[in-house]
């Protein structure tokens, strides 16, 4: 299994202006490959470090983190936070520089200002029916929101709460796109490897603070893809009627057992319910051949969970993300003088204003009291009709412009939750709170993470190759990396790791004499990306070399469309 991180990233300058986030994005990823110990990918900022992760700059440019490959849930949140330790680093020497107010990277999973999302994808291994897995899977997927949310708002005018904000830009059940109509299922099959090992990639989960969020959200969803390839869970054992509905609906609903979604055959379940379905039918099997080691301890963690979940939100206020953010929120609005009954009154004024603007040819992108009370202006006959509401909820239009403040400064703290480094509000509240109580024994030795690779899997070899090589590679180059293989074009040799996942000794073979290592290599049916990416790469060159003969203002734009 393997966590792969997406991370906001700007930079502000000593008077709070943006600067440019291209520029600083290469300082970022300059920075990475001065500091850091390294190979080189198939790209430009494509980076494999000696912990056998991947540190790239993603489309949209943003960094992305992907941990190295691991076998159990204390390590794939051990390396997580690693990631984040790691970069905080390079952000100090980023902001050390002149002319650099603020560097401002997070996990924050949804941008409020112009509707982008980042997220934390996960990958496991599986064999077996990818079609079968889909349908047992997307309802455990729908219902894990209650423990795996990272809490902030909707996409509404409002402040209307949510247990996971990007759970609102998963349109789909299921889908092969990973940038528009994401899905509750990824019908991508990119194995990495050659071992007839599928492997399933989830793209529909928040990034979390939350040690015991992350571990649980591992954990569980491992044990629920083994009892799959397993047998264990007969296809069409549970059937949400509308699975992105439901998601929604569970996602709204902070006491995890309120909300409710219809199966196919009539039935309505909470999202709690449909958890407790997936750890009773695992429970009698923990010692099956089908199940990892570790199948117990995880089980027991996820059910104890799920007991908590029983009085949420207030049960888990000091240990999930969304409770915790959810009681951060009141109290700020409470200071602002603000109860929460207000705060959702006012969402419906504000949902109701929003969608009597959109209908008009009049749509500022911030309501103001004073356009709303314009009695010429498009609002007036909505402002009379809600004058009854208005009163009885006992809100007052002098308070509307408070309102909007307090739903700007609450998107705030929830964008700056996950920052790295000691400005990141979860960061403080983790130095001064000891009611805190997040954390799982046994995801601990972090420093040991930051520099060496998991032992167990062929991160390990990925990890001593990017090592040994590393200064080497620096003096004369030729050595190129990636999950699955290790290239030294100039001995015209391989590291092959795609045919054993769990390889950890090295190996070097010879490719042919005749041909470039590239071509030499048996990429198989699913590694057949990565004999594209280096075509690509050619045919870049090429046209590189081509413009520097004969530039035009045509091929300019063609060179800034290229994504490396």
């Amino acid at each position: 299994m393997g966590l792969e991180t997406e991370y906001a990233f700007g930079v502000l300058g000593p008077h709070g202006e943006r600067l440019d986030q291209a520029e600083y994005i290469t300082r970022l990823m300059t920075a990475a490959r001065d500091r850091l110990v390294h190979l080189q990918g198939f790209g430009p900022n494509d980076l494999y470090l000696q912990t056998g992760a991947r540190l790239y700059v993603d489309a949209g440019m943003h960094p992305e983190w992907a941990t190295p490959e691991v076998s159990n849930p204390w390590d794939a949140v051990r390396y997580l936070k690693a990631a984040n330790r790691v970069l905080a680093s390079l952000i100090d020497g980023l902001e050390a520089g002149s002319g650099v107010g603020e560097v401002l990277m997070g996990r924050c999973n949804v941008s409020y200002g112009n509707d982008a999302t980042w997220g934390r994808h996960e990958s496991y291994s599986f064999r077996g029916s990818f079609s079968r897995l889909a349908h047992e899977l997307i309802p455990f997927l729908a219902s894990r929101v209650i423990y795996h949310g990272a809490g902030g708002f909707t996409r509404s005018p409002g402040i209307d709460f949510t247990l996971s904000p990007r759970a609102f830009h998963i349109l789909r059940d299921m889908s092969g796109d990973s940038t528009n109509n994401r899905a509750i299922f990824h019908t991508k099959h990119e194995s990495l490897n050659n071992a007839g090992i599928g492997r399933v990639h989830i793209l529909c989960g928040d990034s979390l603070c939350s040690d015991l969020g992350n571990f649980v959200t591992v954990g569980a969803t491992a044990l629920v893809i083994a009892a799959v390839e397993g047998g264990l869970l007969p296809r069409g054992d549970l059937h949400l009627r509308n699975a992105v509905e439901a998601l929604h609906r569970f996602a709204r609903d902070p006491t995890c057992r309120t909300e409710k979604a219809p199966l196919a055959d009539g039935k309505a379940v909470s999202a709690l319910e449909i958890q407790r379905h997936y750890c009773r039918r695992i429970a009698g099997h923990l010692n099956s051949r089908f199940m990892p080691e570790w199948a117990g301890e995880v089980h027991a963690r996820w059910e104890q969970l799920l007991e908590r979940l029983e009085h949420a939100p207030e049960s888990v206020a000091y240990s999930l993300d969304a409770p915790m953010k959810l009681k951060i929120f009141k109290g700020h609005a409470e200071r602002r003088s603000f109860d929460w009954a207000r705060v959702e009154s006012w969402n419906l004024v504000v949902n109701a204003l929003r969608q009597r603007m959109c209908r008009t040819d009049h749509a500022p992108a911030r309501l103001t009291a004073g356009a709303i009370l314009d009695k010429r202006g498009p609002l007036a006959a909505q402002v009379e009709g809600m004058k009854w509401f208005m009163r009885r909820r006992g809100l007052t239009w002098d308070r509307f412009d408070a309102f909007q403040d307090l739903r700007a400064e609450l998107q705030e703290i929830d964008t700056r939750w996950t920052q790295l480094g000691p400005r990141g509000i979860f960061h403080c509240i983790e130095e001064s709170c000891p009611d805190l109580a997040h954390a799982v024994s046994g995801v601990d030795r972090i420093e040991d993470a930051v520099l060496h690779p998991p032992p167990d899997t062929r991160a390990a070899v990925r990890g001593a190759l990017v090592k040994e090589l590393s200064h080497e590679n620096r003096k004369r180059g030729g050595f190129h990396c990636c999950w699955e293989y290790v290239l030294d074009r100039k001995r015209r040799r391989i590291v092959n790791m795609a045919d054993d996942p769990f390889v950890t000794e090295v190996k070097w073979q010879a490719t042919q004499k005749d041909k470039e290592p590239s071509a030499a290599i048996d990429f198989g049916a699913e590694g057949e990306m990565m004999r594209r990416q280096i075509e690509r790469l050619r045919e870049a060159r090429r046209q590189r070399e081509r413009r520097a003969q004969q530039p035009s203002p045509a091929e300019t734009q063609e060179e800034l469309s290229l994504p490396f």
